[in-house]
């Protein structure tokens, strides 16, 4: 009896999927995911010592280290596309990311002394007291310009043409997670009077949601670089 080949027909790979039925399975358990997790945190958040939501406290710093890894990874995807037009794409991202790691190092603010420190939200951090305040908002316009410049030298007509092209690889799955993360983050930072400004550990759930919603950007970023944007092959020489 001849042995039965496991390449025969009947057997399907991953590999012989569709491109939208692998688009759809690898993000829906994303999405999935994304789902499950934010009550687990929710509820990890309210049990954890408040000091961990503090400013510049440690998931502060985890933040910090990921938006750093971010402009990193965002500076090595425009190396890695340098022959390409797209790498402006790239390059302006790194500047996003650490536009946002400035944003939340209240602009070198943590490396001077607190304005002031409470028992429940612990020390406050403002760039009001730096030496430079004064610069900042040109520093602002500085990296408004350059964003807009590298955006235009990036080529958006042709970028948005090959997203729509390829738009069955749209990061849409982490841009929701990344959205509901936000959303979950932005209320427990609410005034007074608001849904969120009652819950327990507020300022660790805002802290602990933020972190994970730059996770999930940075997914979307990198899936994007691998997928949704990668540049088409060269046709092969005869």
């Amino acid at each position: 009896m001849p042995p039965v080949s496991v390449s025969a027909p009947a057997v399907r790979s991953a590999a012989a999927l569709p491109p939208q039925r692998v688009s759809r399975l690898l993000q829906g358990m994303q999405l999935l995911t994304g789902l499950v997790f934010a009550p687990v945190l929710f509820l990890l958040c309210q049990r954890l010592p408040v000091q961990l939501g503090w400013e510049n406290g440690p998931l502060e710093m985890a933040q910090n280290i990921l938006l750093g890894l971010a402009a990193l990874l965002s500076a090595g995807m425009a190396w890695r596309r340098r022959a390409h037009g797209q790498r402006f794409l790239w390059w302006a991202l790194a500047l996003v990311w650490l536009v946002l790691l400035g944003r939340e190092m209240s602009w070198g603010g943590v490396f001077w002394p607190p304005v002031r420190v409470e028992t429940i939200i612990g020390p406050y951090y403002s760039s009001q007291v730096l030496p430079y305040k004064g610069w900042l908002k040109l520093l602002d316009l500085a990296a408004v310009l350059a964003l807009a410049v590298l955006l235009y030298r990036a080529q958006p007509r042709q970028l948005l043409r090959q997203a729509w092209q390829q738009r069955i690889w749209a990061p849409w799955a982490f841009g929701l997670c990344c959205l509901l993360y936000t959303v979950i983050a932005t209320m427990a930072d609410g005034k007074p009077g608001t849904v969120g400004h009652s819950w327990t550990n507020a300022q660790v759930i805002e802290e602990g949601f933020e972190t994970v919603a730059y996770y999930f950007l940075l997914r979307a970023q990198l899936w994007t670089f691998w997928r949704w944007l990668k540049p088409a092959a060269p046709p092969a020489q005869a």
